[in-house]
């Protein structure tokens, strides 16, 4: 599907609906011959755009400042797991707070900050198979990582973003941020090593404990501008070894980067992998975003 200002489905992609009503409803349920679901939906005085779609099998949700138009100044991608699009989409409360469920709330903070930013989220089924760069043994919960981070970012480079570049007709100019949170957040690290379509990169708390991500970090240069590093001070604070890795693992990240001459900060945040994971994602995905 694209964005072109036809009518698909008995709907255009340009209207904004009826007025603003904290009372809007939830998502409908994607009809079969309907590829296309959009949606108003208002915190206050500040309205959203909510489009979600599907491509390749993935459920995509983009939250865009009502009214933005022409005026987009740039395009922040992140992968989620799918439970969380799915959950939300599903949620039958009239009037639920779009604050309420954790991709709404990182909207909420981002586009009150940043209402030219286009926020757009892609569905992840399988978490530790599809974010992990290459193949590694369980670390916990017997959970084995596959690496097949290449698959990701195939979507993500030749299917994502050309879509969005075509559904809301950007400039081919357009800074395009990729961002995440935990293991999203090293696949947006790894993948800005592996192609310079990224303006900048927001990773947010990343799983840099990885084994041997270190190594490869060391061995690559990244392709991006500007990276934005958080983590929680107590993360490193865990008795499982390898992932106690992580806060001297991301102080060499930050080293590297600066050796690189890439503009980079590293913000420390109180708490541990959990505390404040929306109001964290959405300060990286903002400096990201700036200039």
């Amino acid at each position: 599907g694209v964005k072109d200002g036809s009518q698909r489905g008995g709907r255009s992609y340009g209207e904004e609906g009826d007025a603003c009503d904290t009372r809007q409803s939830a998502l409908r349920a994607k009809q079969p011959d309907e590829e296309f679901v959009f949606e108003v939906r208002c915190i206050g005085d500040m309205k959203f755009n909510i489009d979600r779609f599907e491509l390749e099998n993935r459920i995509c949700r983009v939250y865009r400042g009502a009214g933005n138009g022409n005026d987009i100044s740039c395009v922040i991608v992140q992968a989620v797991d799918e439970e969380w699009i799915v959950e939300e989409a599903q949620k039958e409360t009239v009037g639920a707070a779009v604050r309420e469920d954790t991709l709404g709330a990182e909207a909420e903070s981002i586009l009150r900050e940043n209402g030219s930013a286009i926020f757009a989220n892609f569905a992840v089924g399988h978490w530790n198979d599809e974010m992990s760069p290459w193949s590694v043994d369980a670390i916990f919960k017997n959970q084995p990582f596959a690496g097949g981070a290449e698959s990701t970012l195939k979507f993500v480079t030749d299917a994502f973003i050309p879509e969005l570049m075509t559904r809301y007709e950007l400039p081919s100019d357009i800074k395009i941020i990729i961002g995440g949170y935990s293991l999203a957040g090293l696949f947006a690290l790894w993948a800005s090593y592996m192609t310079d379509i990224f303006h900048a990169v927001a990773a947010v708390s990343p799983s840099v404990w990885f084994p041997g991500w270190i190594e490869f970090a060391t061995e690559k240069h990244i392709l991006a501008d500007k990276v934005y590093l958080s983590l929680g001070n107590r993360e490193e604070k865990t008795n499982n070894r390898t992932m106690a890795r992580v806060g001297g693992n991301i102080r060499l990240q930050k080293e590297l980067l600066d050796r690189q001459g890439i503009q980079c900060v590293l913000e420390w945040n109180d708490g541990n992998h959990f505390r404040d994971v929306e109001k964290r994602v959405a300060r990286g995905m903002l400096w990201a975003a700036e200039n």
